[in-house]
């Protein structure tokens, strides 16, 4: 789950709600899971023990690519991905892929 929130600290709420559509228009449903796919890293390297740093590089790494396969429809190489991160034991959070 993913929320953006976008606010004009109360100066022009209809301005808000414009910036707001704009985003929600452009952001299709692939970065819901990318969301769902980024959570579930997360989750399965905390529970490894990798560290925070360890952790964002894979992450940051893998992000574009994990998008990248979602918006082109290879859901199944994106799931292949995020499990080949869940499962990667990278002291030096090194990602096993390129």
């Amino acid at each position: 789950r993913l929320q953006v929130a976008v606010s004009s600290g109360g100066g022009s709420p209809v301005l808000a709600a414009f910036i707001r559509d704009r985003i929600a228009a452009n952001l299709g449903p692939e970065v819901g899971r990318l969301a769902a796919l980024a959570a579930r890293i997360r989750e399965r390297q905390l529970a490894a023990g990798v560290d925070g740093p360890a952790r964002q590089a894979a992450l940051e790494a893998a992000l574009p690519r994990l998008l990248a396969l979602l918006e082109s429809g290879q859901q199944a190489e994106a799931e292949l991905l995020a499990t080949e991160l869940c499962d990667a034991a990278h002291p030096a959070g090194e990602p096993a892929w390129s």
